[in-house]
């Protein structure tokens, strides 16, 4: 597949200021990292975390070197590989042209991974919608036309079972109100398979 030069993404370059549409470049298959991947963006699902992170607000918990692409809840089409295995999280093969969730990747090797059990405090962890996006990789957040995959991409990637020849269902997202009528419209879907 022959990948565009560059995607469109929602850039927050200012905290609190209206969010600008960029021309960012679009990593090459040549110039992605083993167990990387890049995805097609086709939907990603606005969490109160991209609200805070566009006001600022997250700045003292979660640090952000500006500008970055909002967006960590997302689902997209696999357009390429980087070198090594292509499985997702659980061993299933991946191909391209198949469906994907995918959320931010931790160590698993620190103290806060390891002996407390909550990845969510590692301090090596890779982040979607908190990564400067004028630096490779670019594209790492949901509000882009493609998103770059971290690796180990074995560690966070799940292939969906939703064709692609049909819509896309709404994206998982963090709230637990959220959850359970995302699933619900998922499966009211699963139908149409």
């Amino acid at each position: 597949m022959s990948l565009p030069k560059t995607a469109r993404a929602a850039v927050v370059a200012e905290y609190g200021k209206p969010i600008e549409i960029r021309e960012l470049p679009v990593p090459q298959e040549n110039e992605l990292e083993p167990g990387a991947l890049l995805v097609r963006v086709e939907v990603a699902s606005v969490c109160g975390s991209d609200v805070h992170q566009w006001d600022g607000m997250t700045q003292a918990l979660a640090p952000a070197s500006l500008p970055i692409v909002l967006g960590h809840e997302m689902m997209g089409t696999v357009v390429a590989f980087g070198p090594g295995p292509r499985e997702d999280s659980i061993g299933q093969p991946l191909a391209e042209g198949d469906r994907l969730l995918w959320t931010h990747v931790y160590c698993g090797q620190c103290h806060e991974c390891r002996v407390q059990h909550t990845p969510t405090l590692c301090r090596r962890k890779k982040q979607y919608m908190r990564t400067n996006c004028e630096r490779f990789p670019y594209l790492v957040g949901g509000f882009a036309q493609y998103c770059y995959v971290f690796p180990p991409s074995g560690a966070c990637a799940f292939r969906t079972a939703y064709p692609t020849a049909s819509p896309p269902p709404p994206a998982a997202r963090c709230g637990r109100s959220s959850t359970p009528s995302t699933a619900s419209a998922a499966s009211r879907r699963t139908s149409a398979w």
